[in-house]
Formats: C-alpha cells, sequence, structure tokens
C-alpha cells in the first residue's frame, strides 16, 4: 500500500493497488484457520466474533478518518495519496508488533499443556 503511493500513475501503480487490496483478504481466511490450529473448540466463535467486530468498526471508521485526511490535502489526489500511505504505514507498525507478540508455537505448548493438565484433573475426579 506505501509503494503504489510513491510511483506515478500507470500499470505498475494498478499492480500495487490491486495486491494491497487482495492481500488482506487471503490474510483474514488465513488467520481464522490459523487461529482454528489452537484455540480450543469452546473459544473459537467468541474469538471470531471479536475479530469480526473490530474489522466491522474499522468498515465504519477508516472512511470517515481517509475523509479527514483527503480534506486536509492540496487536491484530492494529494489526499487520497497521503491517506493510503498512512493506512499503509499503520499496518506496517501493526505487522511488526503483531509479529513481535504473536507466537503460535508457544499458544500450542500453553493449549497442550493446559488440556494434559484438565484431562488429569477431570480424570482424578472422577477417580474420587
Amino acid at each position: 500500500m506505501v509503494a503504489f503511493t510513491l510511483v506515478g500513475p500507470g500499470p505498475l501503480q494498478l499492480a500495487l493497488v490491486v495486491c494491497a487490496f487482495s492481500v488482506n483478504s487471503v490474510a483474514f481466511s488465513v488467520a481464522f484457520a490459523g487461529a482454528s490450529d489452537f484455540l480450543p473448540q469452546r473459544q473459537r466463535t467468541a474469538f471470531f466474533g471479536c475479530v469480526i467486530a473490530c474489522y466491522s468498526v474499522a468498515g465504519i471508521v477508516a472512511p470517515y478518518v481517509l475523509g479527514l485526511v483527503v480534506q486536509a490535502g492540496r487536491t484530492a489526489s494529494e489526499g487520497y495519496s497521503n491517506g493510503f500511505l498512512l493506512v499503509g504505514l499503520v499496518i506496517c507498525v501493526f505487522a511488526v508488533i503483531g509479529g513481535r507478540l504473536l507466537n503460535p508455537e508457544a499458544a500450542r505448548r500453553t493449549l497442550e499443556a493446559e488440556t494434559v493438565r484438565r484431562q488429569a484433573a477431570t480424570t482424578a475426579g472422577r477417580a474420587s
């Protein structure tokens, strides 16, 4: 998204726009599939509901904020360019934060350990 704001109009910019707006669709489906690997089944619905709520709110807030950025530009073209540059930079910042905070393997180990602990507790409770 950052790249298409830095190149002039033409086929390269069009290709970058298509890539920028296509990757997020794939990311959502991959994120749901990945989360299904380590979320307990009873927590998946709540987690997916929270994710959907977040990006639904973003669908309301983002056009408003982008509109403010467009209005602040000297021209509509400059405003849109600045707006998409801002969005691209925010995406990059949160991608780095997410990459640093998320550790699927650690989450899987924690979940497996908790599952073993609960199974042991259940088995011990039945034996009593």
